[in-house]
């Protein structure tokens, strides 16, 4: 890595870092990418080391989903 690259990697990160963050509402989901998630989990195939991770995230989304939904 040249010195040149370090420079510009060095400005990269003093730019991300100076951003502003991200709003709270920036990071909610709404019912329609819960469901969309949801069924990408569904079509989707996972290793058995996967399946907890994947078993208690898709829960979580559930549980989400649900509660949006009751609205």
């Amino acid at each position: 890595m040249g010195l040149i690259d370090k420079i510009k990697k060095q400005e990269a990160a003093t730019q991300v870092a100076s951003s502003n963050p991200p709003q709270d509402e920036d990071l909610l989901l709404n019912k329609e990418e819960l469901k969309y998630l949801l069924t990408l989990i569904k079509k989707s195939k996972f290793k058995g080391r996967e399946i907890e991770i994947i078993y208690n995230l898709s829960w979580k989304l559930q549980k989400a989903f649900l509660y949006l939904d009751k609205d």
